[in-house]
This record gives C-alpha cells, structure tokens and sequence, in this order.
C-alpha cells in the first residue's frame, strides 16, 4: 500500500455493507431475491470515537459470504440517537422496512497497514475520517466518502480470531 495517497477505492473490497431497520426482513428478501442460503446473526455492541466523543450503539448484525465478498447487514437498535448507522443516509420512514447500501469494507491486513493508511486518510479533507473504532479484535477506521462516491469506507484489520471467525461464516 502506497504511503502517499488513499488506499485506491475498490482494491481489496471484501465486504458491503448495508444497513436495515428491519434484519429479518432484510435477510429474509436477500434470500428471496439473491438466492443466499445463510447468514450468521449476531447481537452486540459497536463502540466508536466521533468528533462527538465515544457512541455506543447496540446493534444485530447478519454476516454472509457470496464467493469472496462478505455481506454485512446491520440494524442499530437505537434510531433515535444519531450515529454512524443512523445519521449519514436520506432514510425512508421506519415505520416501513428497508435497508440502505452503507459502506464497502476494505481489509488492510496487519496493523503495519492499518497504520500507514490511518496516517494518510486521517489528513484527507475531501472524505474525512469520521469514527474510529477499536474493539472485538477490529479495528476499524470510517471514512466520509459521500460526497465522491455516496457511501462511508470502512478501512479495517482483524485478529486472528475474528479472521478464523470469518472463515466460519455462510457460503451463498
């Protein structure tokens, strides 16, 4: 990875993400519509640092794989609360279901990595690192890139659990 500019957007996507109000609506029209077979959902915690100080967001997350490309779908349970889920996208009203595409997913590598580019993405004012999270053996930078190609990117390594973790998800 070059030291000098951002990582080059779409080399080395591995994962899209979207986010719902609804996930077993969401994971159920994946199915109907894209044929997948499988998702792991999980319930937890995604803590983050913000301009605003730390945001904790309670959230389900359902992980699957279509080839190489993992799918993250993510309901934050608080909609009332702006936050990195919630705050960034013209949502329709919640009262109905929906998902939006949210963020692609870049895997780094190690942290030699993570490091050099949160060095050259943290002084990028034309898509500006937004949050910051460290937890759950990921960590994980948020880029605003709205404003060129109308998503966040999410600049990430893992540890070798969450990495083995991953090996383990659904195929589709």
């Amino acid at each position: 990875m070059a030291s000098t500019s951002s990582p080059s957007l779409w080399r080395g996507v591995f994962e899209l993400g979207y986010v719902t109000n609804d996930i077993e609506y969401t994971v159920e029209r994946f199915r109907q519509t894209h044929g997948f077979t499988g998702f792991a959902i999980n319930q937890g915690t995604t803590a983050y640092q913000s301009a605003a100080g730390e945001i904790i967001v309670g959230t389900q997350i359902a992980l699957g794989y279509v080839d190489q490309t993992l799918v993250e779908i993510i309901q934050p349970d608080d909609w009332s609360t702006p936050n990195i889920y919630t705050d960034f996208f013209n949502l329709p009203p919640l009262s109905r279901p929906f998902a939006r595409f949210h963020h692609l997913g870049f895997d780094l590598g190690d942290e030699q990595a993570f490091a050099q580019a949160r060095t050259v993405l943290i002084d990028n004012a034309n898509a500006p690192i937004i949050g910051e999270m460290n937890g759950g053996g990921i960590r994980c930078l948020y880029q605003d890139d709205r404003e060129t190609s109308g998503h966040l990117n999410a600049y990430m390594t893992m540890s070798d659990e969450v990495r083995s973790y991953m090996q383990s998800l659904p195929r589709n």
